[in-house]
């Protein structure tokens, strides 16, 4: 019985004295300053370029091996490099749509380059380039066609192959910028109570 009594009279104590408390008011403006939360990702600008060159650089590799030793594999695994490899920064940087366009890009323009190839190096199978005006002009034309197709595929793949290696350390920035805009703000400030009291308290703000 005693310690039921003594038990109730906690709770009555406990009850009042909530009670009696005055609620507070909204607080006031902080004068703030920014935290960001101990989990959030940031990606090295420096690490993004060199996945970007290291992995291009293994391609290029792998293909001069592959020519060298005859093996399909590393061929596979060179082509591979050099059309996805200048994107693997941004891949690091989790900018995966850009690196699969830039690559289908480079894709495009290998293949362009190679048609041009063809057209310029395939002969005809027969004389009448040398005795048939109208023949002539013909062939001239697909050769010169082939000509444009080998310089414009040869530039867009090395420019954008140069583009996405010098691009990678700003991939990596974009990335951290999102994350430090969902970073949380928490400042001190003062708040005033139902009886009129200042209160010391806690904002919590941001943006996710």
């Amino acid at each position: 019985m005693k310690r039921a009594a003594v038990a109730a009279l906690l709770v009555l104590a406990t009850v009042g004295t909530a009670a009696a408390q005055p609620a507070l008011t909204a607080p006031t403006a902080p004068p703030g300053y920014v935290m960001v939360p101990q989990d959030v990702e940031q990606k090295s600008e420096g690490a993004a370029t060199m996945w970007a060159i290291g992995a291009t650089a293994i391609g290029y590799l792998s293909l001069a091996a592959s020519g060298r030793d005859d093996n399909a594999a590393l061929g596979f695994l060179g082509t591979a490099g050099v059309l996805v490899g200048p994107s693997a920064g941004h891949i690091y940087a989790g900018e995966n749509g850009h690196a699969l366009r830039m690559s289908l890009l480079r894709t495009g323009a290998l293949t362009a380059f190679a048609i041009g190839l063809l057209r310029v190096a395939v002969t005809p199978l027969d004389d009448c380039i040398s005795t048939c005006n109208e023949r002539d002009r013909e062939w001239r034309e697909y050769q010169r066609n082939g000509e444009l197709l080998m310089l414009a595929g040869a530039a867009t793949f090395v420019t954008s192959t140069i583009y996405d290696i010098i691009d990678a350390s700003r991939a990596a920035r974009r990335f951290n910028d999102k994350q430090k805009a969902r970073a949380w703000q928490l400042a001190p400030s003062m708040a005033r109570d139902a009886g009129g009291g200042v209160a010391p308290a806690f904002v919590v703000s941001g943006r996710w």
